[in-house]
């Protein structure tokens, strides 16, 4: 973003979710004694609650998958804890911001002064002892793998704890909300930000048609249907060619028959199509008479303009 925001008010702002949306301000001197023990000050802590307490909890759910199987893996270290990577444009910044019940730590990496990418270069990895290579940095791959060699050290001696169980309620902030699809608007591109608005995606897909190219015709699903956010709709628009229409079936039809069923398949496909019949000797009686045969085949398909031969028995 436009704002800058210091490594200790992400420790802060993490910490709050760790508590579970109890925030306490941040301090640097928790206690001054005197030589002969006195206590000469100590710090007392206002926690204010911030945030609901199940929102907090599921938000330290989601980021406790970030470290098992996300973006922060080589942050792992071996306890319960979660965390959030993160990479400015062209690597400028990457950080990785994780905690444990009992602590936060925030790393960042970058240029205090300009906003040079961090490219090629090397990174000395404590707990491997041996120099690292970097092409190009990422909260995953620098700022995870330096918060894991610190909390290593750190938490050494410190109990394993895991997080409180979630509050009751916290449940319902895991759920993907419902979106209703919209109503077709008059372009595509509406269309799509219709859906966007929503919270569903859109992905065009070009279908056969005799409309012009690029035109509007639907979404599937239809407007009015529930579906999780985040689900994606099928915008159609025509492709400009028209679709491919099997050739029915007018074996064993009459010249009559035969014209009134292409006539009906005429209408009900939209598109121009004409017929000529042509008489071919057949040897069995019952054919006569009667469409023995097409070209195009039954089942074949008819495009807007073909002309259909229709073969009608008749007697040697």
């Amino acid at each position: 973003g436009a704002q800058g925001v210091p490594p200790l008010q992400m420790a802060a702002a993490f910490s709050t979710l760790a508590n579970f949306g109890s925030r306490v301000e941040p301090y640097l001197i928790q206690r001054i004694t005197a030589a002969d023990g006195t206590v000469l000050y100590e710090h007392t802590t206002e926690p204010r609650q911030v945030l609901s307490d199940q929102i907090a909890a599921a938000v330290v759910g989601a980021m406790k998958k970030v470290v098992s199987n996300g973006t922060a893996r080589r942050a792992d270290i071996g306890r319960p804890q979660a965390g959030k990577t993160g990479t400015a444009t062209d690597s400028a910044d990457v950080w990785f911001v994780g905690f444990i019940p009992q602590m936060t730590t925030s790393v960042w990496v970058g240029y205090a002064d300009t906003n040079n990418p961090l490219e090629d270069f090397t990174v000395w990895n404590d707990l491997t002892g041996e120099e690292q290579y970097y092409r190009r940095a990422y909260g995953g791959t620098l700022a995870a793998p330096i918060w894991k060699q610190f909390m290593t050290y750190a938490t050494k001696d410190m109990a394993v704890r895991d997080f409180p169980d979630d509050p009751p309620g916290a449940s319902v902030y895991r759920q993907t909300p419902y979106a209703t699809v919209p109503q077709l608007r008059p372009s595509t591109n509406e269309t799509i930000d219709a859906l966007y608005a929503v919270g569903l995606a859109g992905a065009i897909e070009e279908v056969p048609s005799t409309l012009p190219q690029g035109t509007l015709i639907g979404i599937i699903p239809g407007p009015g249907i529930k579906l999780r956010q985040g689900s994606t709709i099928t915008v159609e628009v025509s492709s400009g060619i028209p679709p491919e229409i099997a050739m029915v079936d007018l074996r064993g039809l009459t010249r009559g028959e035969a014209s009134e069923s292409l006539r009906n398949f005429r209408d009900l496909v939209g598109f121009e199509i004409t017929w000529s019949f042509v008489d071919i000797i057949v040897s069995n009686p019952a054919s006569y008479d009667l469409v023995v045969s097409t070209s195009p085949l039954p089942g074949a398909p008819v495009g807007p303009s073909d002309t259909i031969e229709i073969r009608i028995g008749k007697a040697p």
